[in-house]
């Protein structure tokens, strides 16, 4: 929790338009933030007897209040140093930085799911934190002289700059939560609802996301590419063995599924192979969006002599057609969940030499590294491991849009 600092300081303007009543029980009943999130999780998130909190029912009942909330989250503004240091002036700013993301994390999930200012505050934490980071690693090039230090700089650089990548991306999930409750709030369609309307609210966002865009460019692109250049002995790519990726072209997304392909590219110290599951459609689309890319210019060209492409008709596979034909007669997939499934089940439809692949979602997939280090998670798996993916703890599920 924060060091006994917080309720006076934050609640010392309240919010314009506040109901007087909020502020003074904001004050009188959270001498820190932590101590709401502690004390105000849903019943069917936390069961009352299970919450560690000094408070009895009846107290924890008149304290935990929105209005009384929304008190104190309005308070820290942007997260920026200053605002940190009038606020908490005896409070480190990384460890501010620390305690608002972890405390909102949990009130997001405990407490008000749809609270826009505490996702406003949950993105800013996230980014201002990446950014103290990256300042640290500029800092920190410009004092080193030795080639262990500049590997200090490109191992920390490296951390920072995926730290920085999280956090810009967080921001957008901001913005795209905005539209969504906007377009909710007035019965509207998030397809189509136009952006210039939750301007305002995101208008804090603007200057820092903007700050963040700049320090993950400047290492991503600039710093430890240099850095690197100093002491790496990277292998040719040609004396690597291949790595196998799988996606998936319907219709005619083929350039949005590119996006992520040229990603990896960008990145990979190996050649790829890469198969193409698609309806008849979709492949003709990827084979002609490849061959436009090739003809850009001499750099895509070069990229894409990387890869090479095999094309997968799965609804024409006779394997895939004979696992379909097991299943009941009413059961129906439609276009999309046909492929999902084919792709769960590629070891019916990719070559008999292919024992390894990553399935790859496409157009909301974007890859900052070498896939090889994904690749090479494969080493690591035995013989009674399926696969590989990230594990959704709260929804029960694993995420199939990357899988080994």
């Amino acid at each position: 929790r924060f060091r006994g600092h917080g309720a006076g300081a934050l609640l010392r303007s309240p919010v314009r338009g506040s109901d007087p009543r909020s502020v003074v029980m904001a004050a009188l009943c959270w001498p820190t933030f932590a101590l709401f999130v502690a004390c105000c999780p849903k019943p069917e998130t936390i069961a009352p007897d299970e919450v560690v909190c000094p408070m009895d029912a009846e107290r924890r009942a008149q304290c935990c209040n929105a209005d009384v909330v929304r008190q104190v989250l309005a308070q820290f503004g942007t997260l920026s140093q200053q605002e940190i240091a009038e606020t908490m002036p005896h409070d480190d700013y990384l460890f501010v930085l620390d305690n608002v993301g972890d405390q909102l994390f949990r009130f997001l999930r405990d407490i008000a799911l749809l609270n826009v200012d505490a996702w406003r505050l949950f993105a800013l934490a996230s980014v201002r934190r990446a950014l103290y980071h990256g300042d640290a690693v500029k800092d920190l090039s410009v004092r080193a002289r030795t080639t262990d230090e500049l590997r200090d700089v490109w191992r920390d650089g490296m951390r920072a700059s995926r730290s920085l990548a999280r956090a810009l991306f967080r921001v957008e999930n901001f913005q795209q939560f905005l539209l969504g409750h906007e377009a909710h709030a007035h019965g509207a369609l998030l397809e189509g609802y136009d952006p210039e309307r939750v301007r305002a609210a995101f208008a804090p966002m603007f200057d820092v996301y903007a700050e963040a865009t700049r320090a993950h460019d400047l290492l991503a692109y600039n710093l430890l590419p240099q850095v690197e250049r100093v002491f790496s002995t990277r292998i040719p790519i040609a004396t690597r063995p291949r790595i196998n990726l799988l996606v998936v072209s319907l219709g005619a997304w083929a350039k949005t599924g590119f996006m992520t392909l040229w990603t990896v590219l960008r990145h990979t110290s190996s050649r790829l192979r890469v198969f193409v599951f698609g309806d008849a459609a979709g492949l003709e689309n990827w084979r002609s969006a490849a061959e436009e890319l090739g003809d850009d210019d001499a750099a895509s060209s070069e990229l894409l002599s990387l890869v090479e492409f095999e094309y997968v008709d799965f609804a024409e596979h006779p394997r895939f057609k004979a696992l379909l034909a097991r299943y009941p007669s009413g059961c129906s997939f439609g276009g999309a969940g046909t492929a999902i499934l084919a792709r769960v089940v590629c070891h019916e439809v990719l070559p008999k030499d292919v024992n390894r692949v990553i399935a790859l979602d496409l157009g909301d997939v974007l890859v900052l590294d070498d896939i090889r280090e994904l690749w090479d998670l494969g080493d690591r798996m035995e013989d009674h491991h399926f696969l590989a993916a990230p594990h959704a703890v709260a929804l029960h599920h694993i995420n199939g849009g990357l899988v080994v």
